[in-house]
């Protein structure tokens, strides 16, 4: 399949932003490089200053671009911190080979945009900021289509195309979860929050007692059963029950 991956990889983040910004169909890609944990020595500064050296998740070399060499590195971020200049530090490093054309790719789970404690004095224009849940999924789908004749790498990557959906779903679900506890936890949020609980609960109850039961009731007289409905705070028995289906303050069980 050649260099298929990496020219959809490439198309993608051109999608992503713009043919102004990141130039992929003039990328010759077919004697293209990747390097996993690319070392650029211990973390200094050089001379005159520029913070140097480290480890980029993923570095693509060796690309040609109006005949100058191009590279592209990738930091992957999911669940892990970010670390003092980590940007700046490669690109130094990528220019210190000799590579002035270069972008910084930074990966999260939402494409948020890295922090300036990251950053660094990193060049903002080569920056680009990509996602797990667009970018990434998206690549995924192109590639698939791609390996159709190829059954164990199509199979391969329909797994980790699951595994990116489920890691950006569980993603989404735990910051909406975070966001609405920090609502709540403002004092007027709170008891406002206090008070619909109660109402939901009052109108559940009254729900069950109007409109639940009426709908059972029915159901088991077209099915020629007979129905009683208990109260669980005193037993107090009404005409219904059906299995052994409970809900707050009732129970409904089958005769």
């Amino acid at each position: 399949m050649g260099d298929a991956f990496l020219r959809a990889f490439l198309e993608e983040i051109e999608q992503t932003f713009s043919p102004n910004i990141f130039n992929a169909h003039k990328m010759q890609t077919k004697n293209a490089n990747v390097e996993i944990e690319k070392d650029f020595g211990g973390i200094h500064e050089s001379p005159n200053g520029k913070p140097l050296g480290g480890r980029a998740d993923i570095f693509i070399g060796n690309l040609k671009k109006n005949g100058k060499e191009s590279a592209i590195i990738i930091e992957n971020k999911i669940n892990a911190d970010d670390q003092k200049s980590q940007l700046a530090r490669y690109g130094n490093s990528t220019e210190q080979l000799g590579i002035t054309d270069y972008y910084l790719v930074y990966l999260t789970t939402n494409g948020r945009e890295p922090s300036e404690y990251s950053a660094g004095e990193a060049n903002k224009s080569c920056i680009l900021s990509i996602s797990y849940k667009e970018t990434i999924a998206n690549w995924l789908a192109n590639c698939i289509k791609l390996a159709a004749q190829f059954p164990l790498v199509r199979e391969t990557i329909i797994q980790y195309y699951n595994l990116v959906n489920e890691i950006t779903y569980q993603e989404t679900n735990n910051s909406m979860d975070e966001k609405i506890t920090n609502l709540l936890l403002d004092g007027i949020n709170f008891d406002l929050a206090l008070k619909l609980d109660a109402e939901f609960a009052n109108t559940r109850n009254k729900f069950f007692e109007e409109t639940f039961v009426e709908i059972t009731m029915k159901a088991a007289e077209s099915l020629g059963k007979k129905l009683r409905v208990y109260d669980k705070v005193d037993f107090s028995a009404s005409e219904v029950e059906f299995g052994d289906i409970c809900t707050d303050g009732y129970s409904i069980v089958c005769h």
